[in-house]
């Protein structure tokens, strides 16, 4: 179930949304080698990730979650 999974979380990071509709960029390292991910956002809610796509050269990861989320501002 979901609390166990969190439980059992190997690997944490940082990442910061690119899209208001969820989706995130963090680094691929964290992700490697997990079959599951979560998100846990700045008021501590949690939302169950997929990996968009990841590129292992630059240490990138794109993930999407579903919800409404404030983005980076650059």
């Amino acid at each position: 179930d979901e609390a166990e999974q969190r439980r059992n979380a190997i690997s944490t990071g940082t990442g910061f949304f690119v899209a208001s509709n969820g989706y995130l960029v963090t680094n691929q390292h964290v992700i490697e080698g997990s079959r599951y991910y979560a998100v846990r956002d700045q008021r501590g809610s949690f939302y169950r990730a997929e990996v968009v796509a990841q590129d292992a050269g630059r240490d990138l990861a794109l993930m999407r979650i579903y919800g409404t989320f404030p983005v980076l501002q650059i």
